[in-house]
């Protein structure tokens, strides 16, 4: 039993530490750096509409613009390290993450219907590696 318990600890410390590295070498470019500042100052979830916004601010960053420009940023990332930059989706299945930037997304049966649905798509392969990145 104890052996099973340090293998998982052994295993979520290098998940974590694989996770974070991924993040950590992508940032070495000034161009994907700039990228995951970004996401962090300008994406934000609120629990009460439970939709996603991407702000811009006084500093004038656009992230919506700067996502798709520095796309190259993301492709190859994993699930794990997509989660720690945008946080957890509003729904996600083997192929992709959606991140609902607009509250008629829920309207919309498994994010397809007739509501206009804002929102922002990270598709995964086979091994769950981003591929590409939609708005």
């Amino acid at each position: 039993m104890k052996g099973l318990i340090t293998y998982i600890l052994l295993l979520f410390l290098l998940s974590s530490i694989f996770g974070c590295s991924e993040i950590r070498q992508a940032s070495k470019t000034p161009e994907c750096a700039d990228l995951f500042t970004g996401i962090q100052e300008h994406f934000r979830y609120d629990s009460e509409s439970q939709i996603f916004s991407m702000r811009i601010e006084n500093d004038g960053y656009n992230l919506e613009y700067n996502l798709l420009r520095k796309e190259s940023c993301l492709i190859g990332l994993s699930k794990r390290s997509i989660e720690k930059l945008f946080g957890n989706p509003s729904r996600a299945n083997d192929a992709a993450h959606y991140y609902y930037l607009s509250p008629d997304c829920w309207k919309n049966k498994d994010g397809v219907g007739r509501f206009p649905c804002m929102q922002l798509v990270v598709k995964f392969d086979g091994n769950g590696k981003a591929t590409e990145i939609q708005m």
